[in-house]
């Protein structure tokens, strides 16, 4: 199997920073709170009750809930539309979480001769071809991942105050957990032992 770039490049091994990791990780929980978002934003805009939205998004993944905005948005019309694109249905968060599935599916094949670091993914666009794998190659700058991490973790408040989802987690917080009802069964109540004589 060949891995081939435009340029072409050695690849030396590399073992991420705690640093680096650190972004990576700051850039994952980012978009976490973001795909929240893109959840709650398909909420406002399709009127389907939450728990109901939520059965039918599943498990389905972010690319195709922001297309679907894209269909509620227009639908709407107006603002809504507006405000997907330029914002939800912008290149910025498609990149975004792109580079996030870099960094969290992809297989660190080590750094480019440019000092970049390269993951390896599969193509999901495209079809399996006989014996072949289409297989994706992106090396990122390791400037990029602070730079990412702090661009993702900035969107979260603005995202939240442009859709007026500033209380989303204060709800949550004060609603607190259930517990399941398969769960463990609650402690009993320790009595305490009367004195011994």
């Amino acid at each position: 199997m060949a891995i081939r770039s435009p340029v072409g490049s050695k690849l030396t091994p590399y073992k991420l920073s705690d640093e680096e990791l650190l972004y990576i990780g700051r850039i994952i929980r980012a978009t976490a709170e973001i795909e929240d978002i893109v959840n709650w934003y398909l909420f406002h805009l399709s009127n389907i009750p939450y728990a109901i939205l939520a059965v039918l998004l599943g498990k389905m993944p972010v690319s195709s809930r922001i297309g679907l905005a894209k269909r509620f948005a227009n639908w709407r019309g107006g603002e809504a539309k507006a405000f997907y694109d330029n914002v939800m249905g912008s290149n910025a968060v498609r990149d975004l979480f792109n580079y996030r599935n870099i960094l969290a599916h992809g297989v660190l094949l080590g750094k480019t001769d440019a000092g970049d670091i390269a993951f390896q993914v599969q193509d999901s666009s495209s079809e399996p071809q006989e014996e072949h794998v289409p297989l994706l190659v992106t090396a990122v700058p390791p400037s990029s991942l602070k730079e990412t991490a702090e661009l993702s973790e900035g969107l979260i408040p603005v995202l939240e105050r442009s859709l007026q989802l500033e209380g989303r987690q204060g709800e949550r917080l004060e609603r607190g957990l259930e517990r399941h009802p398969k769960g463990q069964p609650e402690p009993k109540p320790k009595h305490p032992r009367p004195p011994q004589s």
